[in-house]
């Protein structure tokens, strides 16, 4: 799936357990135009994975692929310790709003479900080049991961606590960066301070919400103690105009990075993200 992304100049946004953010750059008309035939050429690869034998018996791997057209706002949050990209915009209310009614294996195409999408000629794909991190990149990987990539560590199965960190009360088109800037700044000190990682911040159909890590990639023995402890000081740093809500998990989850040299991250995967 990476590999037609790429060949087609899209841009991963976000990179999650089980979705896509992808965004496809210039004249509007043109991007769709791009966007609906990557979404028939990953509707298309997934019919290699029909039927997946698994020791709880077979399954199958479907998608659902919504496209809307629109401008959105991208920014960097963070400082030098962890930067994140921030990405916000009505766009994303009516993308949730599409998948909510969305039916497996089809693509609804701003708003409405696609038809007679024909599969254009396919576009040369571009080889990739695995390339060493670079220190000017580290701030730009959650806390632990550099040290996960130099062990040459593959994903393991562990114990972590997962808190997550709605963000609410902005403006989704004309947020208060300042504000947001403060606040994801005050996030990193303690998740440092009781040895947790920052792992992401993603869309939610409310705003953002932040995913942050203990246990996973930096090892200790009390994960869950720190991530109640972390969570209580987060609340108390709300800055005004924003709204929080916490919700902590654990349990055992896949940790590893996954995907390709195009695009790949550290990433945990597991019911326990699903109880929250």
């Amino acid at each position: 799936m990476l590999s037609v992304i790429r060949a087609l100049n899209g841009k991963v946004l976000k990179f999650g357990g089980d979705a896509l953010l992808i965004g496809f750059y210039g004249r509007c008309a043109e991007a769709e135009l791009t966007a609906r035939e990557c979404a028939v050429q990953l509707l298309n690869s997934t019919k290699h994975f029909g039927n997946i034998k698994t020791v709880a018996g077979a399954t199958r791997i479907s998608i659902k692929i919504i496209i809307e057209t629109g401008e959105w706002l991208e920014a960097l949050l963070g400082d030098d310790r962890r930067t994140e990209i921030f990405i916000t915009g009505s766009i994303f209310n009516r993308v949730f709003k599409a998948e909510e009614s969305a039916a497996s294996d089809c693509i609804i195409l701003n708003g409405k479900r696609a038809q007679g999408l024909d599969r254009k000629q396919t576009p040369k794909l571009i080889k990739g080049e695995s390339k060493p991190v670079r220190s000017s990149l580290q701030k730009f990987l959650p806390q632990g991961v550099l040290d996960f990539i130099r062990m040459n560590a593959a994903g393991e199965y562990r114990v972590v606590t997962v808190l997550f960190v709605q963000i609410t009360g902005y403006d989704p088109d004309m947020p208060n960066l300042v504000n947001l800037q403060s606040f994801f700044r005050d996030l990193i000190s303690i998740t440092e301070k009781y040895r947790g990682s920052v792992n992401k911040i993603d869309i939610s159909r409310d705003g953002s919400k932040v995913l942050v890590l203990f246990g996973a990639p930096i090892s200790h023995e009390r994960s869950a103690e720190y991530g109640v402890l972390a969570g209580l000081e987060i609340l108390g740093v709300c800055p005004k105009g924003l709204e929080l809500r916490l919700g902590l998990s654990g349990g055992y989850v896949y940790a590893g990075i996954v995907g390709n040299d195009f695009a790949k991250e550290y990433t945990v995967i597991g019911d326990t993200l699903s109880l929250i």
